[in-house]
């Protein structure tokens, strides 16, 4: 289905403005990583969703999620493709320091994790149920400070080159 997707939409709609990314969740060799790859032809971007427990984050969990950074950058590097933490994230953030802890401590750190080419995350507009901050929340002030470190950037830090005027036609 991957590839007749992509075939169909490239081939016969000229669609060639989307970016394919992979991004299994639960793998933990390169192996268990491609079971279903398409093939190379077929991916840019060897992502990974990454969801932390939300009670608690182990020393073990944080080892977990280093290694499955290793097998995508690994895998990337090898088929010349990015590597992404294509969706990451712990649901309602009540790990106060979960962003520069948890997320960005292991990224700047690690040899590995440092070629991750972006992070998404997922955002849902509860105070119950969300990925991203909201103010007040518990990690709020510790995203002020992810946001401020000199190794992350985000949209309203990049060059307007990137971005196509959507009000002119």
């Amino acid at each position: 289905i991957w590839r007749f997707t992509l075939t169909y939409l490239r081939d016969s709609l000229n669609v060639h403005n989307l970016l394919y990314a992979i991004s299994p969740g639960n793998f933990t060799s390169a192996a268990s990583y491609l079971d279903r790859y398409p093939g190379d032809a077929y991916v840019d971007i060897f992502g990974m969703d990454n969801y932390f427990n939300r009670d608690g984050i182990s020393t073990n969990d944080i080892q977990q999620f280093l290694n499955k950074l290793h097998v995508v950058t690994d895998l990337a590097t090898a088929r010349r493709k990015l590597p992404a933490l294509t969706e990451v994230g712990q649901e309602s953030i009540l790990t106060e320091n979960w962003w520069t802890g948890i997320l960005l401590d292991p990224l700047k750190k690690d040899a590995a994790a440092r070629r991750i080419s972006y992070a998404a995350f997922c955002l849902k507009k509860k105070t119950t149920h969300h990925f991203a901050p909201y103010p007040g929340g518990p990690s709020a002030a510790d995203f002020v400070r992810f946001y401020q470190d000199d190794y992350t950037v985000f949209q309203a830090n990049l060059s307007p080159v990137y971005f196509k005027n959507l009000d002119k036609p």
